[in-house]
């Protein structure tokens, strides 16, 4: 899911700042309003990964690969 959202993110920042410099006059509107949306985008992505990650299933499966790992 990590790697999905890193590989969405490198898509969709470069076209939405490409947008935001052909259709926005000022330089200043242009990088305040690309990095508000942008941290906008990341703070919605970043609480839906923290809220649906299963972190007790994770903890026990790396606990398990690494003792089982390490108990040869």
């Amino acid at each position: 899911m990590r790697n999905s959202c890193q590989y969405a993110a490198g898509i969709i920042v470069p076209m939405l700042s490409f947008y935001m410099f052909t259709h926005v006059e000022s330089d200043n509107d242009q990088f305040s309003y690309l990095a508000n949306i942008c941290c906008l985008i990341g703070l919605i992505s970043s609480t839906y990964f923290v809220l649906t990650i299963n972190e007790p299933k994770l903890v026990a499966d790396s606990k398990r690969k690494y003792d089982s790992f390490f108990m040869i």
